[in-house]
């Protein structure tokens, strides 16, 4: 375990960076016929992958730079940022189409490891990365093509509701834009080399989900160098009694759960009028999709015993739930937890601030030891507050960028290890 106390204090800028296009460009369609299977059904009928690809705008080093402004990260180059559409699995397993963004680094370079990105929750469809591209502008800056699924339920498949916390939500899906990103940067003479998986909130969740399927393809077709699934529900159980525990609550995410949970697991037959206390019309209203998580705030109760019924949490929290809609969510928490009947087999660190409001840091402290104690290459970075009355939040932690320099330390002693065993070679 690290600690973090040394980390650079400027890094304090959420990962929403906005920018304003400007000579936006399109290319024409590109259609491929590589194919993918269910990882859950090898027999799955294969089809297209990548669909198309658009380019949607360019930054040059020195806007890039600018953007990055208050980050501690100066751009090493410009980029390019690609609205990707492809074919994937559903939650279901049923054919859909996705999409997300590929941000190739304009140095002219002929390869360029890469990071596939899993954002943060996005409650409005709107922000979705194809649609708002803020997402990966850090990373592509240092040198790194980078990948962002929109995640199901967002641009390309904006018409099902988004199975969020959901791990097959993110397997398949996640999976099949990496074939997509390969495809691309093909066409373009690009070789990607050296692959991280990275993530924070929702995306530390999705990351692990990720690496999981990625790691029990049985294939060579992805070697994962190193992952971050940093500040994530891991234990979706644990992080929903510990956060229902609290006096205040954020009303944009463990309702949002619940209606995917719900939606995706139950057949939309949860007792949820024996959850909530506003109405179900109201809660459902304001996670249609159309607001953020502030505008939610402002329609939904922030006091945990307000929008949720007291005798709900009374029962949800205690040792032994009793009441039936208790004892479901619980099971269905479970049922989506990563740390039993797997441990990660790449190098992964989990970042997490202390004082973590949304997602508590006991989550990561427990992943990390179970992980640990199966013998997987697995360690903890926990960061403190600087100043105890100001203490980082869940959206103001370094957490976010912090697994690029681990990346970029990484490939540099890769580098030096390759030049070492060819300088040993040479009479």
């Amino acid at each position: 375990m690290h600690n973090f106390s040394d980390y650079p204090r400027r890094l304090l800028i959420t990962t929403s960076l906005t920018f304003s296009f400007l000579g936006l460009t399109t290319v024409s369609a590109c259609n491929f016929s590589k194919s993918h299977s269910d990882i859950k059904d090898a027999a799955q009928t294969p089809v297209e992958v990548l669909v198309s690809s658009h380019l949607i705008a360019s930054l040059d080093k020195a806007m890039l730079t600018q953007k990055l402004n208050g980050s501690g990260i100066t751009a090493l180059n410009g980029v390019r940022i690609y609205q990707v559409s492809y074919n994937t699995l559903s939650f279901d397993h049923t054919p859909i189409r996705a999409s997300g963004i590929v941000l190739i680094p304009d140095s002219g370079a002929s390869s360029y490891p890469w990071i596939s990105l899993q954002h943060a929750t996005l409650t409005k469809k709107a922000d979705a990365p194809s649609m708002n591209p803020r997402e990966g502008l850090a990373d592509s800056s240092q040198g790194f093509v980078t990948v962002v699924a929109d995640y199901l339920g967002y641009g390309d498949s904006a018409q099902i509701y988004h199975p969020y916390i959901l791990e097959n939500g993110y397997s398949a899906p996640g999976i099949d834009i990496l074939r997509a990103a390969r495809e691309l940067t093909e066409t373009q003479n690009i070789n990607l080399t050296t692959l991280f998986l990275k993530g924070y909130s929702e995306g530390g969740y999705a990351t692990a989900s990720l690496q999981k399927a990625l790691e029990s393809l049985g294939t060579n077709e992805f070697s994962i160098r190193a992952s971050s699934a940093s500040a994530g529900p891991l234990d979706v159980e644990k992080t929903g009694v510990l956060v229902v525990q609290a006096a205040s609550i954020d009303p944009a995410n463990i309702p949002f759960l619940i209606l995917a949970y719900d939606h995706w697991l139950t057949g939309d037959s949860m007792p949820l009028s024996s959850i909530f206390v506003p109405s179900i019309e109201a809660v459902t209203h304001a996670l249609d999709g159309r607001y953020t998580s502030t505008e939610i705030a402002q329609q939904l109760p922030t006091t945990t015993r307000v929008l949720f019924k007291e005798s709900f949490v009374n029962d949800f929290i205690s040792a032994t739930p009793i009441l039936p809609e208790a004892v479901q969510l619980h099971q269905l928490l479970k049922s989506q937890s990563l740390l039993t009947n797997w441990a990660p087999k790449s190098p992964t660190r989990i970042y997490h601030c202390i004082d973590d409001e949304e997602v508590p840091v006991a989550v990561t402290i427990e992943a990390t030891a179970i992980y640990k104690a199966a013998g997987a290459p697995v360690e903890s970075v926990l960061i403190p507050s600087p100043d105890p009355s100001k203490p980082y939040t869940h959206g103001t932690c370094p957490a976010i960028f912090a697994p690029l320099a681990w990346f970029r330390q990484i490939l540099a002693q890769d580098q030096a290890l390759a030049m070492s065993k060819t300088s040993a070679k040479t009479p």
